[in-house]
């Protein structure tokens, strides 16, 4: 029999306080901010840990840390004691996001040796705790599909059956009767012929609530407006370099509403008494459009590209460049606003009127649970992969490809500007399709695909408007370039190419 020990009583203490823990970094729209527009690190990572452990205080003047270390140093394993191991290192160590790094790159872990230590111990299994605590099939899992299936007003109970099938199982190597760090948290599914094939429905279920959540609430139009708005709005006030920590250290322990006029004010202030004449412009876009967000004066939808409306190569392009980079990841905030920047100048609109959102990624790691099967131990999605689908059927397989097709690009615009604009919708409409959806952010790709769009433009024959509205637009930059607004002749937007070049 390959089951290992049960938890200890220093195990069960410490997995009790970090699910209590997981989401304590978080700020006001976290989630936005951190995980689908990628703006500032994440909320797991050691310095937002080191920040809220350390800053947030309790009624009595202590510091979470503190209070942790007070209430929880007797259930400290000798051992780890005399390690110089406290209570709030091991919590930390089971429920942060150890930093990545590339190969060959030196290892600027400032907790590499506690983690070594007490992943080496056996006193606390490390993995075992740490996946109990916060990864795919968890507590915080079945926190969170609990607590915001409430609040969307559909609760979902969970099958408590699943319980009775987690169970720790021995991994590779020599194991000890007290528990070894390879020891792996599992969902055991048991041996042919009597697989548990309801614990394997319950696994989907799962997967289902995720998605529809996803799809619900984190995907609602009104919310990417919103998350539109304000990743233009903090792009505008923060710049292209902010300084993540400062506004991290301002922002923690505010609620939606407190962070939307905390910023707003200064971003206000700023407007009125700033030191150049582009920060003071740039922060009256930022306060203008938190401003709309406080009164729940949501863009409309200008233009959205689903997944199956790009081909793959386009997507995955798509993706990076206004997504997620891992090698520069602040990249595609500047591409996303320098995009919408491109279009309000190229339309002579206000600026601050169009935004865009496109997400990182969607997670979908809740298919990575590791389960038994015959003595075997597999991510649920790995197994399915090498056995042909045999216990979901193809159901897995359907359903990450559903989490993937949550992703798009989406345009969103002022709906007093967008009404404005009478016939001229269908042409910014149709640059956006063509330049912007078309993930042509170089400066020369931008140059010359404008340049082709604007030719294609002039020669619609079944849009006598169009040519119509062109015609006046040439005759107008002939006599008096001047009228058509403050950008400079060379600036890479399509109205250009309708100016004679001196």
């Amino acid at each position: 029999d390959d089951l290992a020990p049960a938890l200890n009583a220093a195990e069960v203490r410490f997995v009790r306080l970090g699910t209590l823990l997981p989401d304590i970094g978080h700020i006001a729209a976290g989630h936005t901010v951190e995980d689908e527009l990628n703006l500032v690190p994440k909320h797991d990572a050691d310095e937002r840990l080191d920040l809220v452990l350390t800053t947030i205080k309790d009624r009595k003047g202590r510091t979470i840390q503190e209070v942790i270390d007070s209430q929880f140093a007797r259930y400290v394993p000798p051992k780890l004691r005399q390690d110089a191991l406290t209570p709030t290192q091991i919590v930390r160590l089971l429920i942060r996001k150890a930093p990545k790094r590339g190969e060959g790159e030196e290892n600027t872990d400032a907790y590499k040796e506690k983690d070594s230590i007490l992943s080496a111990s056996g006193e606390i299994r490390m993995q075992v705790c740490h996946d109990m605590i916060g990864n795919t099939i968890c507590a915080d899992l079945l926190d969170y599909i609990h607590r915001d299936w409430y609040h969307v007003g559909k609760p979902r109970p969970f099958d408590e059956r699943l319980l009775q099938y987690m169970e720790i199982r021995r991994g590779s190597g020599i194991h000890s009767e007290a528990g070894d760090p390879s020891d792996v948290f599992v969902i055991s599914l048991g041996r042919r012929p009597k697989l548990r094939t309801d614990a394997v429905s319950n696994i989907l279920e799962l997967l289902e609530w995720r998605y529809q959540l996803a799809e619900t609430v984190l995907f609602h139009r009104t919310k990417l407006a919103a998350a539109a708005m304000l990743d233009r709005a903090l792009f505008e006030l923060w710049g292209e370099e902010p300084d993540t920590g400062t506004i991290v250290k301002a922002l923690v322990g505010l609620s939606d509403e407190e962070m939307l006029s905390s910023i707003a004010a200064h971003a206000e202030k700023v407007a009125n008494e700033g030191s150049d004449k582009d920060q003071r412009a740039r922060a009256g876009i930022a306060a203008k459009l938190l401003r709309q967000i406080e009164r729940r004066e949501l863009f409309k939808n200008l233009s959205t590209r689903f997944f199956g409306d790009l081909q793959g190569d386009v997507r995955v392009k798509a993706q990076k460049i206004y997504g997620k980079d891992e090698i520069n990841p602040r990249q595609p905030a500047r591409n996303r606003n320098k995009v919408v920047r491109m279009l309000e100048e190229d339309f002579n609109l206000p600026a601050g009127s169009i935004a865009l959102y496109c997400p990182a990624g969607v997670n979908k790691k809740i298919a990575e649970v590791k389960i038994w099967v015959n003595g075997e131990i597999e991510p649920f999605c790995k197994y399915e992969d090498i056995h042909q689908e045999q216990l979901a059927g193809g159901h897995l397989a359907a359903q990450l490809r559903r989490f993937d097709r949550l992703w798009r690009l989406h345009f969103v615009i002022d709906p007093m500007v967008k009404n404005s604009l009478g016939e001229r919708l269908y042409l910014l409409q149709h640059a956006v399709e063509k330049l912007a959806i078309g993930v042509l952010v170089d400066e020369e790709d931008f140059e010359h695909q404008s340049w082709s769009l604007a030719k294609a433009l002039v020669q619609i024959e079944d849009s006598p408007w169009k040519d119509r509205q062109v015609a006046e637009t040439v005759d107008a930059s002939a006599s008096a370039s001047a009228a058509l607004g403050v950008y400079p002749t060379d600036a890479p937007c399509i109205r250009n190419f309708f100016v004679p070049k001196k």
